[in-house]
């Protein structure tokens, strides 16, 4: 079972409505924004943002995802992965996962507050652009050998760019 399918599993189990792309991304997105949030506040954001509340064991899967989250981010093998669903998918499917992933990346690393557009580089702001545009994407994309190479070329972009984000804000010191 792939990681995708297990953490929806889990989600399922829960009777949580989370969309395990979109969480995934909201996590990365704060930890790229180098938020240092211990788990009350990372509860507190992610409740704000997905209009639910944690507890038990979903309070323990959240954590453990942006602690997996942040140990690949910080991967100098480069080793940080969108959680998306599997090659088995359809093209549709896993599009919309990366749909849903930039959403939630743009509104983790937006709900921190610790960036000021001046202050991000000029590189930043047009990636941050580019996941916009890429989240506000809502096609239905039939399977073909073309578009599963263009959607494998999208996810590596998205995969890159997050981790550029990383390097570069995540440990700035900012205002």
């Amino acid at each position: 079972m792939s990681k995708f399918s297990a953490i929806s599993e889990a989600f399922t189990n829960e009777k949580s409505n989370l969309n395990v792309s979109e969480v995934h991304g909201f996590l990365s997105g704060i930890l790229s924004a180098g938020a240092q949030m211990n788990g009350a506040q990372l509860a507190r954001a992610f409740e704000q943002h997905f209009d639910c509340s944690l507890s038990g064991p979903m309070d323990d899967l959240v954590i453990q995802l942006s602690f997996q989250a942040g140990l690949e981010l910080d991967d100098p093998e480069m080793g940080f992965n969108l959680l998306l669903p599997g090659d088995d998918a359809s093209i549709a499917k896993r599009g919309q996962g990366l749909y849903t992933w930039c959403q939630g990346f743009l509104s983790g690393f937006g709900v921190t507050g610790r960036y000021q557009d001046s202050e991000l580089s000029e590189e930043v702001r047009e990636v941050l652009t580019d996941l916009a545009k890429i989240s506000a994407l809502d096609l239905e994309v039939p399977d073909s050998d073309e578009n599963e190479g263009d959607l494998l070329e999208i996810i590596e972009y998205v995969r890159m760019s997050a981790m550029m984000i990383y390097l570069e804000s995540a440990r700035k010191s900012v205002h």
